[in-house]
C-alpha cells in the first residue's frame, strides 16, 4: 500500500529529484563527517581520561556546550552543583573575573585550584577554533599505603615509603609509626 499510483517517475518527479540530489548528496557527507567527529571527539576524551584529565567545552555565557563524563563527576567531587547546564558558581566566578567570553580571547591565565578531601583539583583555560575549553586534572595530596601495596613491600615498608612521600622525617615516622 502506497502512497503512488504509479511505480514510475513522471517527469515532474525526476526534475525535483534532480534538483533535490545534490542536497541530499550534501546532507549525507555532512552526516557521515559528523559520526567521524563524534568519534574523534570520543577517542580525544577517552585519551584525556586515561590520563586522568577531563575537558569542557564552553558556549556563549559560559554555558556548558559539552563535558566529558570525567568532568561531570570531577566537578560534582569538588563543587556543590545543581544546575548541570551551567559551571559550579566558583568557576563561573573564576572565569568572569578573568573577562572570559567566547569571542574574547584569553591571555594565559593562571589556573583555579581547588583541594577537598585530600585531592586537587586544577582548571586551566583553553581556546580552541569553536571556543574556550576548560581542562581539568586532578591529583591526591596525600598518598595513602593502599596506593602504594602494588611496589612489592611489606606492609610496614608501604607505611613508611607513604609518610616519606608526605615529607615526614625519619625521626617524624618513627614517632608516628611507634
Amino acid at each position: 500500500v502506497g502512497l503512488r499510483e504509479t511505480l514510475d517517475f513522471d517527469d515532474r518527479d525526476r526534475r525535483v529529484l534532480d534538483l533535490l540530489a545534490p542536497h541530499l548528496a550534501a546532507v549525507y557527507r555532512n552526516a557521515e563527517a559528523v559520526g567521524e567527529l563524534q568519534t574523534q571527539l570520543a577517542t580525544l576524551h577517552q585519551g584525556l581520561e586515561a590520563n586522568g584529565r577531563a575537558a569542557i567545552l564552553l558556549g556563549p555565557g559560559r554555558r556548558i556546550r559539552q563535558m566529558s563524563a570525567r568532568a561531570r563527576d570531577l566537578l560534582t567531587s569538588h563543587f556543590h552543583w545543581s544546575d548541570r547546564s551551567a559551571l559550579p558558581a566558583p568557576v563561573d566566578g573564576w572565569l568572569r573575573r578573568q573577562g572570559l567570553t567566547v569571542d574574547a580571547s584569553v591571555a594565559p591565565l593562571r589556573p583555579l585550584v581547588v583541594e577537598r578531601d585530600g585531592r586537587r583539583l586544577t582548571i586551566q583555560i583553553l581556546r580552541d577554533r569553536r571556543g574556550p575549553f576548560l581542562l581539568l586534572s586532578e591529583r591526591k595530596l596525600r598518598i595513602a599505603p593502599a596506593d602504594i601495596a602494588s611496589l612489592g613491600l611489606s606492609p610496614r615498608e608501604t607505611e613508611v615509603l607513604a609518610w616519606l612521600a608526605h615529607g615526614k622525617s625519619n625521626a617524624e615516622i618513627a614517632g608516628i609509626l611507634g
